[in-house]
C-alpha cells in the first residue's frame, strides 16, 4: 500500500480532532490501523519535547554573533531566529540539526522532554 503525503496529512487532521478510533481514521483515509497508531505515536513523542531557547542563546552569545548574523549565517529571516529564541516558534528539525552542526553540539542539546 502506499501512502501519499496527503493521506498521511488527513490522518494527521483526523489524530489532532481526537474524535474518532484508530480503526475508523484508517478505514476513512484507507491505511492501516497500524500506521495510524504509529502516528499517533510519533506525534505524542514530537509533543513531549520542548525546544530549549535558552541553549541556542547561550551558544550564539559565546561566539559573539547577533540575531542578524546567525540567521544570515543559516540563511534565514532575523526575525525567525527571534522567534525561536523569545519562545514564540519552534525551529523545525531540519534547523535544529543545522544549528547542532553550526554550534559543534548534538542536536538533542536543544531540546528537553516536556513536564507535566
Amino acid at each position: 500500500m502506499t501512502i501519499t503525503s496527503e493521506k498521511a496529512q488527513w490522518a494527521i487532521a483526523l489524530l489532532d480532532k481526537g474524535e474518532l478510533l484508530h480503526a475508523d481514521i484508517a478505514r476513512t483515509v484507507g491505511v492501516s490501523r497500524q500506521y495510524v497508531q504509529q502516528l499517533s505515536e510519533r506525534k505524542k513523542k514530537r509533543a513531549e519535547l520542548v525546544f530549549r531557547s535558552g541553549v541556542l542563546v547561550a551558544l550564539r552569545e559565546a561566539k559573539g554573533w547577533s540575531i542578524r548574523t546567525l540567521a544570515k549565517t543559516i540563511g534565514i529571516a532575523p526575525s525567525e531566529v527571534s522567534r525561536w529564541e523569545s519562545g514564540m516558534h519552534t525551529p523545525r528539525l531540519k534547523r535544529i540539526k543545522q544549528l547542532a552542526n553550526l554550534f559543534g553540539v548534538e542536536p538533542k542539546k536543544f531540546v528537553t522532554e516536556k513536564i507535566s
